[in-house]
């Protein structure tokens, strides 16, 4: 594993040195939160909702449904903007609603479950969809970068071979990294079943600024 962690450390400062973006792993689901206890409301409330200096309430509930990652009732945002009535809470999203018509914004508010969320407009979704596509594309685990090390060093490589290399199953981290082309299948070992055998790709090339696999970065024993 040593060795691996070694490998993968050198394409990461590869992939960092070709792109200039720090390389930050595909972050892992978390624990589920304890439940909190229910939120007790503070003895004194004011009687209404004041805004600092430069503040209005409809901006207020801008950046609470910006920061939101689920449509918010009116109540809801009465929770949070506390000291606002619902027709003021009302009278913001409808502030809300004929700012984003009058200057033809890339997201609107729309009404769903219940509440109301800022999304982006239809006529926007080609550019939506291609930025997640390159954000899938750019994406890369810890094991993806650990498994396309091993690759990229002894190819080519067959599965069992990455897996004892790394001392962990590689089947889903090989998957994502034929799934982003920077892995594919070059041929069949000559052994019973004929196994796949695993390399790199041009893109693997292009997206860590190489000319050839000879300029792969090489450990400092090795050089």
């Amino acid at each position: 594993m040593e060795e691996v962690n070694r490998l993968s450390e050198l394409l990461r400062e590869r992939l960092e040195d070709a792109s200039g973006v720090p390389f930050v792993p595909e972050p892992q689901p978390e624990a589920p939160l304890e439940p909190e206890a229910p939120f007790e409301h503070a003895a004194a409330e004011p009687a209404r909702l004041e805004l600092p200096p430069g503040a209005t309430l409809a901006g207020a509930v801008e950046a609470i449904l910006f920061v939101s990652n689920e449509p918010m009732s009116v109540s809801d945002l009465m929770g949070v903007l506390r000291g606002a009535s619902r027709a003021d809470v009302n009278a913001a999203i409808r502030e809300l609603r004929g700012k984003y018509a009058a200057h033809a914004c890339g997201v609107d508010l729309a009404e769903v479950a219940g509440g109301v969320r800022l999304m982006t407009r239809t006529e926007y979704a080609p550019w939506v969809e291609r930025l997640e596509r390159v954000r899938r594309e750019e994406r890369m685990s810890k094991a993806q970068l650990e498994v396309l090390a091993v690759i990229a060093y002894r190819q080519p490589l067959l599965r069992s071979e990455v897996d004892s290399v790394r001392g962990a199953d590689s089947g889903g981290a090989l998957k994502g990294l034929i799934d982003k082309g920077l892995v594919k299948v070059v041929g069949r070992a000559d052994a019973l079943g004929r196994p796949l055998l695993y390399g790199t790709t041009d893109r693997f090339l292009e997206r860590f600024g190489l000319k050839s696999l000879k300029d792969l970065p090489r450990p400092k024993a090795e050089a």
